[in-house]
């Protein structure tokens, strides 16, 4: 099941406006969704319509753009029926796919792994013109949750991407 979030358009533009002063780290965790992430400085919160196998629905993000970074996080509610219908592997490689496709990126790496014991996935994608995304993922119930850091080759190793992406966990509603 491809997911279309319109990545490669967010990170474009994310990277094209002034970069944030990240001299603290915050914890993003927004109302009744469950769960929490630290972003390196205050982020700009958007809402957009997304194309789904089973229709549009509601991507929710927060992004900071440091330097010529951009740490993005965005979660979508799906019907719970929906996700009823789907293995959990079968929508995390969904969601690879999607994210693969929209930036027009490669996958160069992919990991299998746990958040708060959830299944979960982080992959590296070389995308054009020398950009490089980083994305972990999982499902929460029916909402699939996603942090996602884009920059320069290298970007995969920094210490504030590896910080970001550690910091994805589950927390009460």
């Amino acid at each position: 099941m491809r997911r279309a979030f319109g990545v490669l358009l967010f990170v474009a533009f994310a990277l094209a406006v002034p970069p944030a002063l990240a001299q603290t780290w915050i914890e993003f965790r927004p109302e009744g969704v469950g769960y929490s992430v630290e972003m390196p400085g205050e982020w700009r919160p958007t809402t957009e319509d997304v194309k789904t196998a089973i229709g549009p629905l509601k991507a929710r993000r927060a992004a900071v753009t440091v330097g010529r970074r951009a740490f993005i996080t965005t979660y979508i509610v799906y019907p719970e029926d929906a996700i009823r219908a789907q293995p959990v592997a079968t929508m995390l490689d969904g969601t690879r796919d999607g994210t693969v496709a929209n930036v027009k990126g490669k996958l160069r790496n992919e990991e299998r792994l746990t958040v708060n014991d959830l299944p979960a996935r982080e992959v590296i994608i070389d995308a054009p013109n020398n950009l490089v995304v980083i994305a972990r993922y999982f499902l929460l119930r029916n909402t699939l949750i996603q942090a996602l850091t884009a920059g320069a080759r290298g970007v995969e190793t920094e210490a504030d991407t590896r910080r970001y992406l550690n910091s994805l966990k589950v927390v009460s509603p």
